[in-house]
């Protein structure tokens, strides 16, 4: 109950600060729970990120294998989350934070890929009735050269080639794409063909261990300013980031459960995705009530709970998307109304 909540936290909400002589034992006492808890609330394909900087992520990286497996260990990314190091660096300017990824089982046997947001390159210049598309090489290099792949091949305008080390695709392949238009001959229709590559075909992209091209801090920072003027928080994370971690392990019915919520990124994130591809993703956030420098607001929470609403109104106004869902219940701990149980023992079936 919150009584007895209250005093085993005393409300401390820095459960590792540093003039605390028990410093990472603090901090473990405070995670190991959580995440145990974490691994019997996921559901048996999902999977947990942990976002986490220097000074405990070898502790982290130790108490998830022991909570999760280590087999159930899928990969430890970084996220570059500033362009250039702090001002105040004394030896080492640090740029990045880990982000820590497990399963709850092997039943989660892979990823979803990402979907591709950088589509330079492709264009529709002939018209393609299958959309915007890219050209690819299809010779061989000297590395690769085979024999059974060297045959000549003629341009629309009569052009003929042959390339000494071969060809990507056997001619009975070349030929049925040719026939349907989808080999490039360049711009004058005689030059080296290419293959068309479709962006509609595309099946994404994997998500690489170093994250540079998700957001920063930087632009975190200006995601919540959008939304509240001048209210600065400290460390937020990109609602961009959030939505590609989501994307790797969610579909469409997934719950996603936050309990660092901060600002509350992760909602923000939510709604968005499902505004993308019409999910129907729910969200759960926990965030204890910590007091804050604010005339307007008086903790975190109140200000993840003013973002959850603004956000969702601009992401409808954005995408005109009126039957998005964007409501949410708010819950708090309060003391219990169930009565404590103090039996009689000696009439134990009554009480």
């Amino acid at each position: 109950n919150i009584k007895n909540y209250k005093e085993m936290t005393q409300q401390t909400t820095k459960a590792n600060t540093e003039t605390s002589g028990r410093y990472h034992t603090d901090w473990l006492n405070m995670m190991y729970p959580r995440l145990k808890l974490a691994r019997n609330l996921l559901a048996n394909d999902g999977a947990i990120f942990v976002s986490i900087d220097d000074h405990e992520v070898a502790n982290l990286k130790k108490v998830c294998d022991e909570i999760f497996g280590e087999d159930n260990f899928l990969g430890q990314l970084i996220w570059k989350k500033r362009p250039n190091p702090p001002n105040d660096s004394k030896f080492v300017g640090r740029v990045h934070e880990y982000i820590l990824i497990y399963r709850k089982n092997k039943v989660l046997q892979k990823f979803n890929k990402l979907k591709r947001r950088d589509i330079s390159g492709f264009s529709n210049p002939d018209n393609d009735p299958k959309g915007p598309w890219k050209p690819t090489p299809l010779v061989l290099t000297s590395t690769q050269a085979r024999p059974n792949l060297v045959y000549e091949v003629t341009s629309p305008t009569g052009k003929k080639f042959v390339h000494p080390y071969g060809w990507r695709i056997e001619k009975n392949l070349f030929d049925e794409l040719n026939k349907n238009g989808e080999i490039y001959w360049g711009k004058d229709g005689e030059s080296l063909p290419q293959r068309k590559r479709y962006l509609s075909e595309d099946s994404g992209i994997i998500l690489n261990t170093i994250i540079t091209d998700y957001g920063s801090t930087i632009s975190a920072r200006d995601e919540i300013k959008d939304i509240f003027g001048d209210l600065v928080f400290d460390t937020p994370k990109p609602a961009q980031l959030i939505k590609i971690l989501m994307e790797l392990v969610t579909d469409k019915e997934s719950i996603i459960l936050d309990f660092f919520a901060g600002s509350g990124t992760t909602a923000h994130s939510v709604m968005e995705l499902n505004a993308e591809d019409n999910g129907k993703r729910k969200f759960i956030l926990v965030q204890l009530p910590e007091i804050i420098d604010s005339s307007t607001y008086k903790n975190i929470s109140e200000i993840g709970k003013e973002r959850i609403r603004r956000a969702g109104e601009k992401i409808v106004q954005e995408t005109g998307k009126t039957d998005l869902d964007i409501g949410f219940k708010v819950f708090k701990l309060d003391s219990s109304n169930v009565k404590t149980w103090d039996p009689d023992f000696d009439n134990l079936e009554q009480t």
